[in-house]
């Protein structure tokens, strides 16, 4: 009876036993089959995560684009019609067909060096500045001279307006005191600041000539274009309205003399309009050729533009550069003017996935 009693008990501890290890396998497969299934779905929402993040950087990548060729078109344009400019220039210096101005304005050149004209076709103005010393020096020349100037700078500004450039450009003299204004500074300007415009005066055409120059020769290492070139400068302080500007500025020759500057100023507040963002996140920049930032937005403050100076000095152009502190972009622009990036931190990326991340919690 004893020996039945001690083989069931026997019997029993197995049966427990081979019970308690058959709970430890179930017990370690759940665990397993959970954590893979875990595994699946973080790994799954990583790719998700990836792929949506792809997608995020193609689509301001294609962002960065558009705005590229929206601003290489605007500077081809502004390019354009410097050479129209150039090839006006040329033809009422060579024209033997000389007429007179309005008597009102020829007047009011004489007494002030200062007049208004009018292209009534296009509803338009400019200003005409000639100088004391000019003035007398054209002598009995003084009435031809100014019809040349005149009807240069209205055809110009009629140019300007079929190009739909709603920027200020300007035909200066370089060895005498001239300048034309186009369109007149009575004109409100696309882009420039509501600043209170100082009345004109002739003596300003020297301190533009100076500005232009001193920029010409800083950032190009001479005072003057060559023929049939054309250059950017920039960003500067233009002295007509006190705003930032850059300029594209060529040069009209009479033979192998430079004789008028020719220039169309773009404020740096109206290409801020051309950095469309897909969202608020990220940061584009213009940068010109020697990376200066010309306009950035949002602003950025020096440390961030340094750094990203700093590593377009070594990338290539249409292709995204990764760095610790986030993904950088760069565009070019048309040659001989810089370039657009596009710059956005890892912390902003999330933020611009934030919702598609939501989705996968």
């Amino acid at each position: 009876m004893q020996k039945i009693l001690d083989r069931t008990q026997e019997s029993l501890a197995h049966a427990f036993a081979s019970l308690a290890q058959s709970a430890k396998r179930q017990q370690r497969l759940y665990l397993v089959t959970i954590g893979s299934l875990m595994l699946i779905v973080v790994v799954f929402a990583l790719v998700l995560a990836v792929l949506a993040a792809d997608k995020q950087l193609d689509y301001r990548r294609a962002f960065a684009a558009q705005n590229a060729t929206d601003i290489s078109l605007l500077l081809h344009r502004e390019e354009s019609f410097l050479r129209r400019a150039e090839f006006t220039l040329d033809f009422y210096g060579e024209t033997q067909n000389v007429l007179r101005v309005p008597e009102n304005v020829e007047q009011s050149v004489l007494l002030s060096g200062i007049a208004r004209g009018t292209v009534e076709r296009v509803t338009a103005q400019f200003d005409v500045l000639v100088g004391d010393a000019t003035r007398k020096a054209w002598g009995p020349a003084f009435g031809a001279k100014l019809w040349r100037l005149y009807e240069a700078a209205q055809s110009t500004l009629m140019t300007q307006q079929a190009f739909e450039l709603r920027q200020r450009s300007m035909l200066l003299g370089l060895n005498e005191d001239y300048a034309a204004i186009l369109p007149s500074l009575a004109q409100a300007q696309t882009g420039a600041a509501d600043a209170p415009t100082p009345p004109l005066q002739p003596a300003v055409v020297s301190t533009l000539r100076e500005t232009l120059e001193h920029e010409l020769e800083t950032q190009t290492g001479k005072r003057v274009p060559g023929k049939g070139e054309r250059l950017w400068l920039g960003p500067y302080l233009d002295p007509l309205q006190g705003v930032p500007v850059i300029s594209a500025v060529a040069a009209h020759y009479i033979g192998d003399t430079p004789a008028t500057l020719i220039t169309m100023s773009i404020p740096v507040d109206a290409l801020a309009a051309y950095l469309a963002r897909p969202t608020s996140e990220g940061t584009l920049l213009l940068l010109t050729v020697d990376r200066r930032v010309i306009v950035s937005s949002p602003p950025v403050d020096g440390q961030t533009a340094k750094r990203l100076q700093d590593v377009l000095a070594h990338s290539s152009p249409g292709a995204y550069r990764y760095t610790r502190d986030g993904m950088i972009l760069s565009e070019p622009l048309m040659p001989g003017f810089g370039t657009l990036v596009g710059y956005i931190s890892w912390r902003a990326l999330i933020a611009a996935l934030g919702w598609e991340l939501a989705a996968l919690a």
